[in-house]
């Protein structure tokens, strides 16, 4: 202690006869001015030097009368860090010295759940009102479980402002259940909750809370489905609306409004949306006729029924929903069969002026109605490529070249042509005048077809597509073609091969040139080297113990040299006989002979 502080306190002592061993904390408390308290205490907060004796604290709250108390609440109050006797004053503080703090001190956390804990509703509303404070969630946590619903008024009160910070979502499920009217009402009403108290309201039997809840909320797939489950029809109805909103189909919400038989919600949903065909036969099943009317009639979305469900109306269902249906989308598809199957080709001819068979079943028109009908049905709608491929591969050529007629006069030209599995059966098992007519006058490319042509074998076909066999040959070998397609060119003895001479093979076609044997037992190659010699890597090819024919050799050396680089092959004891028929034809180097011959 500095000297005048010694001095002082020896008055003090003189006065009052005190003892010395008294601590600092509680001299300044006890024996000083109150001029003198207020200085130190000043100095004590700006150093952050708080007393540390608890008899210190004991004795500020006993001074009240002294004003030493209330001096030091206003110095507390200038300051914003935290004081422990502050917190010492909400543990052992009267109610009146909790309420004398300074307004503008902000009491920690753990101070105010001493305070909710000591202290009854309505001091902890009273306090909370005029002071700053946090609001832990323990806090919050504890005033629920009490029941202070004064208290937490005030607290929601400033939650609402923003004044707190404590999310109001960590209490929702608290709130909804707990005991406190006012507060739960509050709540429910501020339209500032999450996802648990949704459920609540949903799950509750307010009527206009729900539909309140429905017109500012968007909720999860399984909400919206227990909304549905309210059997109030309102309240569904506007769970559809609000579903159509985010524009998402749900198997399982929409299998659910059928179920729940409204028919004002379901006619808001189906109305705007296309069910798939389970759905379609859930709504054909559980729905009555005008409901189903509806949907095909006021759904501009719906293109067709799905056969499951016409076949549930025309075996379950009464007979003008039977015909609704018929005139719309015809027979279900077992029905159409036996019809067609029946051979009866006044109901056939009935039939299809208003309907469009199964694309599954125009063979069976073919097959059965007589072919006025047929091509009345296809002058219609025209035929699938499985059913059109089923005219081409059975029908007479007559009844082939009316339907070729039937096709030119049509506008589009996309529709004027054969589909792909068409095109080839006509070219494989058609006229030939007719095929050739055909791709002239639709301009047909050659090496769509040309391949078929190969393939069938026939001269004038062939003829017809010299140019393109000539250019598809050069293509293939060029790219290496597939063994099939090279079987075809050079198994064909038709090819000219004059515009390829001076094709240089790769390996694989020389090697099917030499290795195919022709219908004839002519090796293919000779229809090629009678035009073009070999070049030297396909000459040696002919020597190949596995392609090795002796009469494609002589071939070959009764034509054209071989290359110098080759003809020691002529050495082995095997072509003797061939290398002196060489020897007087061509001649060969002395030192090949000595060098080679064994």
């Amino acid at each position: 202690m500095k000297k005048e502080e010694k001095l002082w306190f020896k008055k003090l002592k003189f006065l009052f006869g005190l003892s010395i061993s008294e601590s600092k904390e509680v001299d300044l408390v006890k024996y000083s001015s109150l001029s003198y308290f207020k200085r130190k205490a000043k100095e004590n907060l700006k150093n952050f030097n708080f007393f540390e004796d608890t008899e210190a604290y004991r004795l500020l709250l006993l001074d009240e009368n002294n004003k030493k108390f209330k001096a030091y609440m206003k110095i507390i109050g200038k300051v914003i860090h935290y004081n422990p006797f502050v917190s010492y004053l909400c543990k052992n503080g009267s109610k009146e010295q909790i309420l004398n703090t300074p307004t503008n001190y902000e009491f920690v956390s753990e101070d105010v759940c001493t305070l909710a804990n000591r202290f009854d509703d309505d001091f902890v509303e009273q306090f909370l009102k005029t002071r700053k404070s946090r609001y832990p969630y323990s806090l919050i946590r504890e005033l629920i479980n009490k029941g202070y619903e004064k208290s937490l008024l005030i607290w929601f009160d400033k939650w609402i402002k923003g004044d707190n910070l404590t999310s109001l979502y960590y209490f929702e499920d608290d709130i909804c259940n707990c005991n406190l009217p006012k507060l739960r009402e509050l709540f429910l009403s501020s339209n500032k909750f999450g996802n648990y108290t949704k459920k609540y309201i949903a799950r509750s039997k307010d009527k206009e809370r729900i539909k309140q809840l429905l017109e500012n909320f968007e909720f999860s797939l399984d909400l919206y489905q227990e909304l549905l489950d309210t059997q109030d029809a309102e309240i569904q109805m506007l769970t559809v609306k609000q579903f159509l909103k985010l524009k998402i189909n749900n198997r399982n919400f929409v299998s659910k409004l059928i179920l729940t038989g409204n028919v004002k919600a379901i006619t808001e949903y189906i109305s705007s949306n296309v069910l798939d065909k389970d759905l379609e036969l859930l709504l054909v099943k559980n729905l009555d006729e005008d409901m189903i009317r509806h949907y095909l009639e006021k759904n501009d979305k719906v293109l067709y029924l799905s056969n499951e469900s016409m076949q549930y109306i025309f075996d379950h269902k009464s007979v003008s929903l039977q015909e609704f249906i018929f005139h719309k989308f015809g027979y279900p598809y077992e029905l159409e069969r036996k019809l067609l199957k029946s051979k009866d080709n006044s109901a056939i001819e009935k039939y299809i002026k208003d309907v469009e068979l199964f694309s599954q079943n125009e063979y069976l028109l073919l097959k059965f109605a007589c072919e006025d009908i047929v091509f009345d049905y296809i002058s219609r709608y025209g035929l699938c490529e499985s059913a059109e491929v089923y005219l081409i591969k059975y029908s007479s050529p007559d009844t082939i070249k009316r339907y070729l007629t039937l096709l030119s006069q049509k506008e589009n030209t996309n529709e004027k042509l054969l589909h792909k599995e068409a095109l080839i059966t006509f070219v494989l098992s058609g006229e030939v005048e007719d095929i050739i007519s055909y791709i002239k006058s639709n301009n047909i490319l050659l090496s769509n077809v040309i391949w078929y042509f190969l393939l069938r074998g026939d001269e004038k076909l062939i003829e017809f597509g010299k140019d393109a066999i000539t250019t598809t040959i050069l293509e293939n070998i060029a790219k290496d073609a597939s063994s099939e397609q090279l079987i075809r060119l050079f198994n064909n003895k038709h090819i000219v091969f004059n515009d390829i001479a001076q094709c240089n093979f790769c390996k694989r076609p020389v090697i099917m040139l030499c290795d195919e044997n022709s219908r004839e037992g002519f090796p293919p190659i000779i229809h090629f080297i009678q035009k073009s010699p070999l070049c030297p890597n396909a000459q040696k090819l002919l020597f190949e113990d596995n392609l090795c024919n002796k009469d494609v050799i002589r071939s070959y050396i009764s034509l054209y040299p071989l290359d110098t680089s080759v003809e020691y092959l002529l050495c082995k004891p095997i072509f003797a006989d061939i290398l002196e028929e060489y020897i007087e034809k061509y001649p060969i180097a002395e030192k090949l002979l000595t060098k080679h011959i064994i």
